[in-house]
């Protein structure tokens, strides 16, 4: 099976892009590149700036993508700091994201979840009470990972690590869609769903089939409307692309 001369919109920020759309071109499909968001600094850096010069004072450090993993890398290196890491741990939503932190900041990962949930992490995180966490994020981001550390007595410190913006440029995709040469779209976050259908508007592409990356991204294209939905059973781009490679043949 492959999805040979099928058109997939990429909604990934720029910097992401390139590794969906060359595994969308492993499967000899083309893929149309349409970013739906893109991250910039928080307007108030200080929260962030105070928590990363202090980070010594912390026993674990949370990373819930390769963003958060980027805006850390950018800011840290506007501060001149060096990371120490005598008694600070590190915990990662899955490979991807662990590798961008061995990559970008020089930190192994010491705990991830089997189902690269951000929910699952406090699992794997041998929690105690008071323990002090540092959970960097989007300004987007939901409050559930930080509720429910709070709940089981961590000492929980969220900051805007960046902000989640809305992409532009890219290939014409309202025109592709008015002409249905679009095939299949692909979302990775509830952000890329939302901006995408802010974008293409008043276009209505939700006779296509949406490729989700997890369950939070399926709910978010579900609840606007979005009838036709594949989604892997292990949250990854590659087994993304194998399930909509199975739909579409």
């Amino acid at each position: 099976m492959s999805l040979a001369g099928k058109q997939i919109v990429v909604t990934r920020a720029p910097h992401q892009a390139d590794e969906l759309a060359d595994l969308l071109r492993e499967q000899d499909a083309v893929p149309i590149l349409y970013p739906c968001i893109d991250i910039a600094p928080p307007d108030d850096t200080a929260p962030l700036d105070a928590a990363l010069r202090n980070l010594h004072a912390y026993e674990w450090l949370i990373l819930t993508s390769t963003n958060t993993v980027l805006a850390l890398q950018q800011r840290i290196a506007v501060l001149g700091l060096t990371i120490d890491r005598t008694r600070l741990k590190v915990a990662a939503v899955g490979p991807k994201t662990a590798q961008a932190a061995s990559d970008l900041l020089g930190m192994q990962v010491d705990e991830m979840p089997q189902d690269y949930r951000a929910e699952s992490l406090a699992s794997v995180m041998s929690v105690r009470e008071m323990m002090k966490v540092l959970l960097p994020q989007s300004d987007r981001a939901r409050d559930t990972l930080g509720n429910i550390l709070s709940n089981v007595g961590a000492d929980v410190t969220q900051v805007t690590a960046y902000q989640n913006i809305i992409g532009h440029g890219g290939a014409d995709v309202p025109t592709k869609l008015e002409r249905g040469e679009i095939d299949a779209l692909t979302f990775t976050s509830s952000s890329t769903v939302e901006n995408f259908l802010k974008r293409v508007a008043p276009h209505d592409p939700k006779n296509l089939w949406a490729a989700c990356i997890g369950p939070i991204t399926a709910e978010t294209a579900r609840e606007h409307g979005f009838e036709q939905i594949v989604m892997p059973e292990t949250y990854t781009l590659e087994q993304m692309v194998k399930t909509l490679t199975a739909v579409l043949n």
